[in-house]
């Protein structure tokens, strides 16, 4: 069983590897000028508005900074296709300031003035994908937007589609984490930015992909197999924006409906702890998870690893850059901000920002509102389950120690990336739709299983 993990990670690792070199060689080769000429031509036409500032603004989304800089890596020509692998240069300007400011004269070449600075952290799989979509003639920059919005509505909508005519009643728990992300998750804002919105639409194709192929099917194995390229995939695009999280929590979500409607393939493990088979749901869940986040540190590791041949160094040396520079999203302190350490204020931080997820449809006294009423549901649900969980018959308490698996997940991510949401919590906020619409989903599996107001199974 191990010789056949081992091989399953090894494809896994060989799929993803593919499909990164490919799409980061696609945009390699595509032509410079055609991509410079079409940004350049929104800019100065007012087709595209990118102010420097943070305005919940549903023309011009809320970060334009980090999209101006995919603007910038985009159009900066890599020396070599190592360089196209390892690296993600832009034009520094004037030190702290907005990467908005003057950026029609940054893009194309760089002046003698103009300093180049590398953001290699992360693989801005985005600045490849705008490349390859200008490339096309008929796509312009504000063109591109609008498909980026329209793909996050379209995936999201076939997906709940899907689910219900895939698992028919059994699919009611995924709705309210569904609408949440659909309508609580900022894609107003969010899903025109050439930066945020392709991990987000490569997760939920991932996704639509898990049912429609039926994957869902599948042994456990091959669906954490599945599970490890999704990550990968996702993470490629990922800007530590909250959607690699909310993509694992609907696939998690998805494989526990799934559980529900089809019986799973009995795990086949051996030496493993007998007792953990009496709860294969936990199992296959916290499987999945794993495989999941296994995926995304490899394309980490890949990227070390091509930073390495590109830069001259040691991998541990490019290693321990890399810890370093994410150290100062999971600590208590960052240099560049002053910033307070304490729970209290990452909380404060969220609340007054509660409604960036339900914009332009709720305030933030309604976005409240519903928040504290899921709260509550919370609260009823687990005295409730105090009361009655020796009753509960054991399928159903194993879908429920996977549901709070799944809830688990924002807590752990506002807790490890703790300066991270104090600084972005304009974006890491929204994971907060999707924390307390699980309780209305965990309240509706109960429900519909005949567990809470219902026959109760011993």
């Amino acid at each position: 069983m191990i010789r056949i993990a081992a091989l399953k990670a090894l494809i896994a690792s060989g799929i993803l590897a593919t499909c990164i070199v490919s799409i980061t060689v696609l945009g390699y080769y595509t032509s410079h000028d055609g991509l410079t000429a079409k940004i350049v031509s929104a800019l100065d036409s007012g087709a595209v508005s990118m102010p420097p500032k943070y305005d919940r603004n549903i023309q011009t989304g809320i970060d334009t900074f980090t999209d101006c800089l995919v603007l910038e890596i985009a159009s900066l020509e890599s020396p070599g296709l190592i360089a196209a692998l390892s690296s993600a240069t832009y034009r520094r300007g004037i030190v702290a300031a907005h990467p908005c400011i003057n950026l029609r004269s940054k893009i194309g070449s760089v002046n003698s003035e103009q300093s180049v600075e590398d953001y290699w952290r992360y693989w801005w799989g985005s600045s490849n994908l705008i490349r390859i979509a200008l490339e096309v003639p008929l796509i312009s920059l504000p063109a591109y937007q609008a498909i980026l919005k329209s793909a996050c509505y379209i995936t999201l909508f076939l997906i709940i589609g899907l689910g219900i005519v895939r698992y028919r009643l059994r699919s009611l728990p995924l709705l309210p984490v569904l609408l949440a992300v659909s309508f609580g998750f900022g894609i107003p804002l969010f899903g025109q930015s050439i930066a945020h919105a392709p991990s987000l639409i490569v997760g939920l194709i991932f996704i639509f992909v898990y049912m429609v192929a039926r994957v869902d099917r599948m042994t456990l194995l091959r669906q954490a197999t599945y599970a490890a390229i999704a990550g990968g995939a996702v993470n490629y695009f990922e800007l530590m924006n909250g959607h690699i999280l909310a993509v694992l929590m609907l696939l998690v979500l998805v494989h526990i409906v799934a559980c529900q409607v089809f019986v799973p393939a009995p795990i086949q493990w051996r030496g493993v702890w007998p007792t953990l088979l009496r709860w294969p749901l936990t199992v296959g869940v916290i499987t999945m998870i794993v495989a999941y986040v296994a995926g995304a540190l490899s394309t980490v590791l890949m990227r070390i690893g091509l930073r390495s041949i590109g830069a001259g160094e040691s991998i541990l040396s490019i290693g321990g850059q890399w810890l370093k520079s994410l150290s100062a999203r999971t600590g208590n302190n960052w240099d560049a901000f002053d910033l307070p350490a304490d729970e209290p204020d990452m909380l404060r931080h969220l609340y007054y920002n509660i409604e960036v997820g339900t914009f332009p449809y709720l305030d933030r006294h309604a976005t409240v509102s519903i928040y504290l009423a899921c709260g509550l549901v919370y609260i009823l649900i687990f005295v409730w389950l105090a009361r009655h969980w020796r009753t509960l018959a054991r399928d159903r308490r194993d879908a429920v120690i996977s549901f709070i698996l799944v809830g688990m997940l924002v807590p752990i991510w506002f807790a490890e990336f703790f300066n991270h949401t104090i600084v972005h919590f304009w974006m890491t906020g929204r994971l907060l739709s999707v924390f307390f619409a699980l309780a209305i989903s965990l309240a509706v599996f109960l429900i519909q299983s005949g567990g809470m107001f219902g026959t109760r199974r011993t």
